[in-house]
Protein backbone atom coordinates (compact mmCIF):
# COMPACT_ATOMS: atom_id res chain seq x y z
CA UNK A 1 0.00 0.00 0.00
CA UNK A 2 1.37 3.50 -0.79
CA UNK A 3 -0.13 6.46 0.77
CA UNK A 4 1.04 10.16 0.39
CA UNK A 5 1.41 13.04 3.06
CA UNK A 6 2.87 15.72 3.69
CA UNK A 7 5.34 17.33 6.51
CA UNK A 8 4.19 19.91 8.54
CA UNK A 9 5.86 21.89 11.30
CA UNK A 10 4.84 21.29 15.01
CA UNK A 11 6.48 23.84 17.13
CA UNK A 12 10.20 23.48 16.75
CA UNK A 13 9.91 20.41 15.04
CA UNK A 14 8.46 18.42 11.67
CA UNK A 15 5.41 15.74 12.03
CA UNK A 16 3.79 13.44 9.87
CA UNK A 17 0.25 12.34 9.65
CA UNK A 18 -0.69 8.49 9.55
CA UNK A 19 -3.53 8.21 7.73
CA UNK A 20 -6.62 5.79 9.41
CA UNK A 21 -6.21 2.94 7.08
CA UNK A 22 -1.97 2.80 7.90
CA UNK A 23 -2.60 2.82 11.72
CA UNK A 24 -5.51 0.49 11.36
CA UNK A 25 -3.36 -1.95 9.22
CA UNK A 26 -0.49 -1.73 11.83
CA UNK A 27 -2.66 -1.78 15.05
CA UNK A 28 -1.55 1.66 16.66
CA UNK A 29 -2.88 4.63 18.02
CA UNK A 30 -2.05 7.76 19.55
CA UNK A 31 0.41 7.59 21.92
CA UNK A 32 1.95 4.38 20.34
CA UNK A 33 5.68 4.14 20.72
CA UNK A 34 7.71 4.15 18.10
CA UNK A 35 11.02 3.93 16.39
CA UNK A 36 12.53 5.49 14.23
CA UNK A 37 15.46 5.03 12.02
CA UNK A 38 17.72 6.30 8.37
CA UNK A 39 19.02 3.56 6.27
CA UNK A 40 20.22 4.46 3.30
CA UNK A 41 18.46 7.73 2.90
CA UNK A 42 14.81 5.92 4.03
CA UNK A 43 13.20 6.76 7.36
CA UNK A 44 11.52 3.96 8.67
CA UNK A 45 8.94 4.25 11.42
CA UNK A 46 8.37 1.32 13.41
CA UNK A 47 5.46 0.38 16.26
CA UNK A 48 7.07 -0.69 19.16
CA UNK A 49 4.21 -1.96 20.97
CA UNK A 50 1.41 -1.93 18.09
CA UNK A 51 1.86 -5.19 17.00
CA UNK A 52 1.67 -6.58 20.59
CA UNK A 53 -1.66 -4.67 21.02
CA UNK A 54 -3.00 -6.03 17.37
CA UNK A 55 -2.53 -9.31 18.72
CA UNK A 56 -4.21 -8.66 22.18
CA UNK A 57 -7.11 -6.99 20.26
CA UNK A 58 -7.22 -10.29 18.45
CA UNK A 59 -7.31 -12.64 20.80
CA UNK A 60 -9.94 -11.03 23.00
CA UNK A 61 -12.24 -11.52 20.00
CA UNK A 62 -11.66 -15.07 20.72
CA UNK A 63 -15.14 -16.84 22.22
CA UNK A 64 -16.63 -20.14 23.18
CA UNK A 65 -18.99 -19.88 20.03
CA UNK A 66 -16.00 -19.53 17.52
CA UNK A 67 -12.99 -21.93 18.42
CA UNK A 68 -12.24 -23.91 15.81
CA UNK A 69 -13.01 -27.58 16.37
CA UNK A 70 -10.36 -29.21 17.14
CA UNK A 71 -11.42 -32.73 17.09
CA UNK A 72 -11.37 -33.24 13.59
CA UNK A 73 -9.72 -35.58 11.73
CA UNK A 74 -5.99 -34.72 9.81
CA UNK A 75 -5.55 -38.07 8.42
CA UNK A 76 -3.29 -40.80 9.30
CA UNK A 77 0.17 -40.17 10.07
CA UNK A 78 2.68 -39.79 7.21
CA UNK A 79 6.37 -39.06 7.34
CA UNK A 80 8.95 -38.58 10.03
CA UNK A 81 5.89 -38.03 12.73
CA UNK A 82 5.33 -42.15 12.58
CA UNK A 83 7.33 -43.81 14.74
Amino acid sequence: MVVKGTIRTWGNSLAVRIPKIVSEDLGIEANTTISMLVDDGLLVITPVSGRKKRLQKMLNQITRENLPDTKEPFGPPVGREVL
